[in-house]
């Protein structure tokens, strides 16, 4: 696939934000879009290995001549969203063409051997809307039972070479042991949750009125403590996990849910 050009990190912040990571000797660690190197370099000097993926065959050549006395280093010239994970646990750092974060967080956080920790460079409105400040959103949501995401560091432009036209954020992504929802309810938490955004009630309760009736869903609104008029982007994380363990047995509605196609425009 077609990245745009990369914004690359001035050399004097990396550390910096190697610090904020909090990476330790014996990490295996995959630098994602690893460009000159910069970072994959300093990567080197922390941690057990590192996985440096580069999509542009001209910056692999790069890559493979600096590296090629440097056993830590493994080079892999692989597209971001196509790169072997590793199946032992690992780490990402990484800093991403910004006009690829979203598909990256999809594919990081999906992966069947996700990281344990991931910590991007990446646009600050998309680490937003993972986090879900200042309102939840849908692609956040599906993701954060599994992985807990927090902005740790704000750049300036300055930070970067060419400077960016958008504001730029270093973004956490801790993968949550135990999950809010297990991993086997997985796809039913992403269908309850998809249905209740799409849909064209007033509130998430007027939505579930329309599931479950109106009694069930008094009893399932004042146990998880969900406002009645609250809107799905109002409704926080612990509030729908509390809704979903209160449904997740109902064989009928995830039959409905399951047969639930939203609007053709590309998912979260």
């Amino acid at each position: 696939m077609g990245w745009h050009t990369q914004n690359f990190l001035r050399s004097n912040n990396v550390e910096r934000l190697l610090d904020i990571a909090g990476l330790a000797p014996n990490d295996l660690v995959v630098d994602l879009g690893a460009g000159h190197g910069e970072l994959t370099q300093r990567l080197a000097r922390r941690c057990r290995r590192v996985i440096a993926v580069e999509q542009d065959p001209r910056l692999a050549d790069v890559l493979r001549t600096r590296f090629a006395d440097q056993p830590r280093v493994v080079v892999r010239e692989q597209d971001l969203l196509e790169a072997r994970l590793p199946r032992e646990p690992y780490k990402v750092v990484a800093n991403i063409p910004f006009d690829g974060t979203a598909r990256v967080l999809s594919r990081l956080t999906s992966a069947r051997h996700a990281p344990e920790s991931a910590h991007l460079v990446v646009q600050r409105q998309a680490a937003e809307r993972m986090v879900g400040w200042p309102r939840q959103t849908l692609f956040g949501l599906v993701r954060e039972p599994w992985f807990e995401p927090r902005i740790v560091h704000r750049f300036r432009r300055t930070d970067f070479a060419p400077p960016p036209r958008v504001d730029v954020v270093f973004l956490r992504l801790r993968k949550r042991g135990p999950p809010l929802v297990c991993d086997a309810q997985r796809e039913a938490f992403r269908a309850f949750v998809t249905y209740c955004f799409y849909a064209r009630g007033p509130s998430v309760a007027c939505t579930l009125e329309v599931l479950l009736g109106y009694e069930r869903t008094r009893r399932i609104a004042r146990s998880a403590r969900l406002p009645l008029e609250a809107r799905p982007s109002d409704v926080p994380l612990d509030i729908w996990v509390a809704v979903f363990r209160a449904v997740a047995d109902d064989v009928a509605l995830r039959r409905r849910l399951g047969q639930f196609r939203p609007p053709r425009r590309r998912l979260p």
